[in-house]
């Protein structure tokens, strides 16, 4: 049988049902839905719902569901009843005149507990404004997003909820207001799907497709030397997923190979701006009497609210995006947060993006060797998935999310010490 928690959560869900005004809930079929879900969210299973018993059952972890002039309730360790309507409160204050909206967060337990002052003022001013701009609010704890158009606010937080269950020892909290008679039995489908669904590449595919780049698109000197550029790309999602292997008649077919090498390689432009494809060289830039190149990063990414890959996101909204530079974005300016032309706020930018995402590279920048890396690629990783392609068949996943570290193989090789005997 369903534990108390899952019990719950569906109580929420049907509650409208029963209690609405409409038509009454068939008891019969609720009680065969009941039995349906009994047998399918069954602790250890080896299917798409055993990850939503995961998200309930962990130890001293809170996932709660409000659905605003219904239901509140909580499941697992206990909440502070009257913390949790003021949490719920607070938002609703703030938020309540925008219709449909859904809100996830996860804070330290003590938050959940009484006496909390949850959420500040300050942070509440900061979701009002993207949501009024219909945004989606995405920070390292919190999400936000109003409905737009037939999408509703759950399905576009669906990509950002894997972040906020990650810790198991916090107070996670989901809830959603309403405003369209049985939304909740929609949210019931769409709850596994949010922690299967948050989609990663396919490291395989992956592979395949850095190699297509490098094969088409790379720059090269007249004698052959390699040279940087970057690429970035927005296709339908099945071409970042298993078994897809990009070829000339099934990838990127719109795009001129050709056409992508001379316009990267022309350092006046560096720029190339295609249907599913933008890509990229250094371009030469005098300033004062001094001539320096614009990295192909910045080019791609910058101005982070008019870019050129802002352009290239706008075209398909839930597709593939991967972004690939031939060397690792540079310490000194695209990952440092006080020159004019780092990447960080762009990365930002994509964060929001729904649908598959990929940050790769391949070699690392040579003045970068000596660097302290592993907290400079973090900040890459805070935002997008990062990962590192080194041959025709070898990709790595660096890792890097919140606490865990960058995979070494996403890293210089160690520095060995040696002793000169005298």
């Amino acid at each position: 049988m369903l534990s108390v928690a899952l019990r719950l959560f569906i109580f929420c869900l049907f509650h409208p049902c029963i209690q609405g005004p409409q038509v009454p809930v068939n008891t019969e079929v609720l009680a065969q839905m009941i039995q349906y879900f009994d047998e399918k969210l069954q602790p250890g299973g080896n299917n798409q719902y055993s990850v939503l018993i995961r998200v309930f059952a962990v130890p001293q972890r809170i996932l709660l569901l409000c659905l605003l002039h219904f239901c509140t309730c909580a499941a697992a360790e206990t909440v502070d009843p009257k913390t949790l309507m003021s949490i719920v409160k607070n938002f609703e204050k703030q938020l309540g005149n925008m219709g449909q909206y859904a809100v996830a967060f996860r804070v330290e337990k003590h938050r959940c507990l009484k006496g909390s002052d949850y959420p500040s003022k300050e942070l509440l001013t900061k979701v009002k404004e993207k949501l009024q701009s219909n945004e989606v609010y995405v920070s390292d704890d919190l999400i936000a997003a109003k409905r737009n158009g037939n999408e509703h606010s759950e399905f576009r937080l669906k990509n950002h909820l894997k972040n906020i269950l990650k810790d198991e020892d916090e107070c996670v909290g989901f809830f959603t207001k309403f405003t369209v008679f049985l939304s909740g039995f929609l949210l019931l489908f769409l709850l596994p799907d949010w922690t299967e669904s948050v989609d990663t590449v396919d490291i395989n595919t992956l592979t395949h497709i850095i190699n297509f780049f490098e094969q088409n698109y790379k720059r090269v000197d007249e004698d052959g030397y390699p040279r940087q550029y970057a690429v970035a790309i927005n296709v339908p999602k099945h071409q970042c997923q298993q078994n897809f292997s990009p070829a000339q008649n099934n990838f990127l077919t719109q795009e001129d190979a050709l056409n992508v090498r001379n316009a990267i390689t022309d350092d006046i432009n560096a720029l190339y701006q295609g249907v599913e494809l933008i890509a990229a060289g250094t371009r030469k830039v005098a300033i004062r009497r001094h001539t320096y190149n614009m990295h192909s990063e910045s080019l791609l990414l910058n101005p982070a609210d008019n870019s050129p890959m802002t352009n290239l996101l706008n075209k398909r909204k839930d597709g593939c995006s991967v972004f690939y530079t031939f060397d690792s974005p540079c310490v000194e300016s695209c990952l440092n947060v006080t020159r004019n032309h780092n990447i960080i706020e762009a990365l930002r930018k994509w964060k929001e993006h729904d649908g598959i995402k990929a940050f790769v590279f391949m070699n690392i920048w040579k003045n970068d060797l000596g660097k302290d890396l592993q907290n400079e690629f973090k900040k890459i990783a805070a935002h997008v998935p990062l990962y590192r392609c080194v041959s025709e068949t070898e990709c790595y996943a660096c890792n890097g999310e919140r606490n865990t570290p960058i995979d070494a193989r996403c890293l210089p090789p160690p520095v060995i010490a040696t002793t000169v005997m005298q």
